[in-house]
């Protein structure tokens, strides 16, 4: 499909309004890209190759909302036992629910960034139900401690709970990473449950 129309200095109109796909391909010495209209879906679409559709990076649907299905991002859990702990150990993460680039290790429970920029990272465990005392998480960086976030609690009662989040936005190099650790004080232990919503570790790229 050529340009149909053509206004005021050179700016045109892509297709002829009947019900097909419109793009614009950059040829590339090494890879392609493209942007277009994919019409089936009424959406603006950029991406890797030729082809429309093909490895799409952002799409902007018709009522303005903006995409990104290759941004990465993860979100890990605990698969093996439950831990009770006043020790600071790294917690082992060596499950997931996602991981869009698959740049999280669970085997050294380590996120790795692929492109330098801004990311934001939270997580959350709990208290042991039936100790008091302190409990805390750090965030490491290339195994320095960025952040720190305490709870605590003075009841024992097992019917009381504590949570603990940690939410840190962090700038990264391409190469850097980025763990979780933690443990108690003051009689308190930190407990990582293998249960998906009371103990996991998630993250995504900003921009």
């Amino acid at each position: 499909m050529g340009l149909t129309k053509v206004r005021g200095k050179g700016l045109g109109t892509l297709g002829d309004g009947t019900a097909s796909d419109n793009s614009i391909v950059f040829d590339g010495n090494a890879q392609d890209f493209h942007i277009g209209l994919d019409d089936s879906s009424d959406s603006l679409t950029m991406g890797l190759g030729s082809t429309l559709g093909t490895t799409p990076y952002m799409i902007i649907d018709a009522s303005g909302r903006v995409t990104k299905p290759s941004n990465p991002a993860f979100r890990a859990f605990i698969t093996s036992t439950n831990v009770n702990t006043s020790s600071e150990i790294t917690i082992a993460y060596n499950g997931e629910a996602y991981d869009i680039g698959n740049n999280f290790n669970t085997s050294n429970y380590r996120f790795t960034a692929p492109v330098a920029g801004t990311y934001s990272f939270s997580a959350a465990h709990w208290h042991n139900a039936s100790t008091a005392g302190m409990v805390y998480l750090r965030i490491k960086v290339n195994g320095s401690l960025n952040s720190e976030f305490r709870s605590t609690r003075t009841s024992t009662s097992d019917n009381e709970y504590h949570r603990l989040y940690a939410n840190v936005e962090v700038n990264l190099s391409s190469g850097d990473y980025i763990e979780v650790s933690g443990g108690g004080a003051n009689g308190g232990e930190l407990h990582t449950s293998t249960t998906q919503g009371y103990s996991y570790f998630a993250g995504h790229l900003i921009g």
